[in-house]
């Protein structure tokens, strides 16, 4: 009995080892992607990913709960291109 205990102690030390490194592989290999990706972006583009865009901004008008709101296509080009 102490045997079988000592086994299953040593298996589920061994398991929880490869389970963590292999979590801290796959976080490093994230981390590099994502710097990657940041490094080829130009400063306008970061920009544009840090502005969250509501549906006023794109509005003919400022609108209010009982008028709809109309889209300016200008304003949604210039959003989706640009930003």
């Amino acid at each position: 009995m102490k045997t079988h205990f000592i086994t299953a102690l040593i298996f589920i030390m061994f398991f929880s080892v490869k389970v963590q490194s292999t979590t801290a592989e796959k976080e490093e290999k994230a981390v590099l992607f994502a710097k990657t990706i940041v490094n080829k972006m130009t400063l306008e583009e970061k920009v544009g990913q840090m502005t969250q865009v509501t549906i006023q901004t794109l509005s003919k008008t400022q609108g209010t709960k009982s008028q709809h709101h109309e889209l300016d296509l200008a304003k949604l080009e210039e959003a989706i291109t640009k930003y």
